[in-house]
């Protein structure tokens, strides 16, 4: 009795996620829109364009979506016909990882500069000035020039 609870708990799981895989592999006609720039290359999105050549784009990523075409498949038609500059966004692989990886690399080297530059010029503002612990200014002293402009004043 054990076995067929512990057999129908992994099959109904097995098909859980299996639909749920199926699920999250689905997407709408709109996102596929998102996937693209106009055809005719003016800088708009493949949504926001009314050119005829962009609204006959739609017309074929709309029928491939139905058809049960996938992402890559889509993709892939579009860039075959017009290449990688077509899609809204460089894909994530190869010689295009880079427009991903070099942004944060830059903000690391960026900020890591920044941190060196700020402890040197600290380092050398210490050696000139002292780094504050003297008795330069003690808070005796500054007690006494208080009491000296209240007793002006008051």
């Amino acid at each position: 009795m054990k076995k067929g609870i512990v057999v129908l708990t992994l099959l109904l799981s097995m098909l859980g996620f299996s639909t749920a895989a199926l699920a999250g592999s689905s997407f709408t006609v709109e996102e596929a829109y998102g996937w693209f720039k106009s055809p005719d290359f003016c800088g708009k999105a493949l949504v926001d364009c009314p050119e005829p050549e962009s609204v006959e784009m739609q017309e074929e990523i709309a029928a491939m979506v139905k058809a049960g075409k996938t992402k890559d498949e889509i993709i892939d038609r579009f860039v075959d016909i017009y290449g990688y500059q077509i899609l809204a966004a460089p894909p994530k692989k190869g010689f295009f990882l880079a427009a991903w990886i070099m942004p944060v690399i830059g903000i690391i080297v960026g900020s890591g500069i920044m941190v060196g530059y700020l402890q040197k010029t600290r380092r050398k503002y210490t050696e000139e000035h002292g780094d504050g612990d003297g008795e330069e200014y003690t808070d005796s002293l500054y007690d006494e020039e208080l009491d000296e402009e209240m007793k002006k004043y008051f």
